[in-house]
């Protein structure tokens, strides 16, 4: 601790002050997806028996990754940033690591997971904003 500069302990004492309440409010922003969310043939994050979420992300994974590259689009279009995490995970770990095609689930999250904002600074109004776009995208792009 004597080596870290008081400035730098300064905030980082602050920053631990609030985390639980920034962890709070997005687990609320989850519940609050989970509740208004109308989208079919989409599989949410969800909580297993005994464990417990801080829901950093949200994560929607789509059928396929056509669907998904589709509400990427959409959303994006509506100022909505969204990510197709770890798009490019299979590509580089085959390059880099010689990966040997031995992780299809893995392989299908990468193409078919989109994250969506969830971060603790959103209002009800962006939320209800995202939930909207999702659902009227579900609706207008997969019927």
């Amino acid at each position: 601790m004597a080596k870290i500069a008081k400035t730098d302990l300064s905030i980082i004492n602050d920053r631990i002050e609030s985390f639980g309440q920034k962890v709070q409010k997005q687990k609320e922003n989850s519940l609050y997806f989970f509740e208004n969310l109308k989208m079919k043939d989409v599989i949410l994050p969800h909580e297993k028996n005994g464990s417990w979420s801080n829901y950093y992300q949200f994560a929607i994974r789509f059928p396929d990754t056509r669907q998904r590259d589709r509400m990427a689009v959409y959303l994006f279009e509506r100022g909505i940033d969204a990510a197709k995490y770890l798009d490019e995970v299979i590509d580089v770990a085959t390059e880099n690591y010689d990966y040997q095609g031995d992780c299809p689930n893995a392989e299908l999250c990468s193409k078919t997971v989109l994250i969506i904002p969830n971060h603790y600074t959103l209002s009800t109004k962006d939320l209800d904003y995202i939930i909207d776009s999702l659902n009227r995208g579900s609706r207008y792009l997969f019927g």
